[in-house]
């Protein structure tokens, strides 16, 4: 698993000699591994770690000993940790979406601050595969297909994203390292929890063994694929599209003359010019706007 986290590394060039990498630890299972990987791989990466934690506060006492458990985990490594807590009240609505979003900005505000170069987080292969098969569920089209991306334009990597969580436990327990489970991942109420739970076993059963890579693998292939897309739509997106009193307009005459996998893509990158990012935005909405 170390030569596989240290390939993933060097191949998309995820960390640098010389820069500080915040380690995102939740305490949870993928997150302690990828500490425990990263402080072995360090001194040959040539880099530090930092060890980065935001308590949600969500669930009383149980997120207050995930804080105190990775305190003291970096703590016996010898390493920095950055502990925050978040505002319970302003994650209201969709907990899930509004947890990731504290998160960003937790992660944010550690980058600009100097205290970090890049954060890694702990996504994993399994991970990479719920993400597909939730996204698909959303009708979030081709695009969704490309699922977590290794290295992220605000300095987000995950080095075990070829690692399966399976490969995770295997590695904690052989060398008899502790992690927190969180109750909530076996909440059914959160559907990134029935899909794990419920149904790439069912795939798995009925369907195939290998189902968690061959969605990771497809992912892979996605995001090759968007790139080159990328391209075309940085190509003409100048031509097109107007930044104008805080919003974006499309030449409409133009984009309906443009191939949809093509026209697709250009309104994607109009609406991440318009609001900074795509969260929220699924297939129909961009459907929406092209038959305008």
């Amino acid at each position: 698993m170390l030569e596989q986290v240290r390939k993933t590394i060097i191949e998309h060039r995820m960390l640098g000699h010389g820069q500080v990498a915040g380690v995102a630890v939740s305490g949870g299972a993928d997150s302690v591994c990828l500490l425990h990987i990263l402080r072995e791989l360090a001194p040959e990466l040539g880099i530090r770690l930092h060890v980065v934690h935001l308590d949600h506060r969500l669930r009383g006492e149980e997120s207050a000993g995930d804080a105190r458990f990775v305190t003291e985990l970096a703590g016996s490594m010898g390493l920095p940790v950055t502990v925050e807590g978040a505002d319970p009240g302003s994650e209201s609505g969709n907990l899930e979406q509004a947890a990731r979003e504290a998160r960003r900005s937790f992660f944010t505000r550690l980058r600009l601050d100097g205290r970090v170069d890049r954060i890694a987080t702990g996504h994993t292969l399994s991970d990479q595969a719920e993400t597909v098969l939730y996204r698909i569920l959303r009708g979030s089209g081709t695009a969704g297909l490309s699922g977590v991306l290794p290295v992220t334009p605000d300095e987000i990597v995950r080095p075990l994203l070829d690692c399966s969580r399976h490969q995770v436990e295997q590695y904690l327990r052989e060398r008899c390292i502790s992690w927190r489970e969180d109750r909530t991942n076996m909440d059914p109420a959160f559907a990134r929890n029935r899909i794990r739970h419920v149904l790439i076993p069912l795939l798995e059963r009925e369907f195939s063994p290998s189902v968690t890579s061959i969605l990771a693998s497809t992912a892979s292939l996605a995001q090759s694929e968007e790139n080159y897309w990328s391209e075309r739509v940085s190509e003409i997106f100048s031509d097109l599209v107007k930044n104008k009193f805080k919003s974006v307009l499309i030449r409409a005459d133009k984009l309906s003359r443009l191939h949809p996998a093509l026209a697709r893509r250009l309104v994607r990158r109009a609406i991440v010019e318009a609001k900074g990012n795509m969260r929220s935005i699924d297939l129909v909405h961009v459907e929406r706007i092209r038959d305008l």
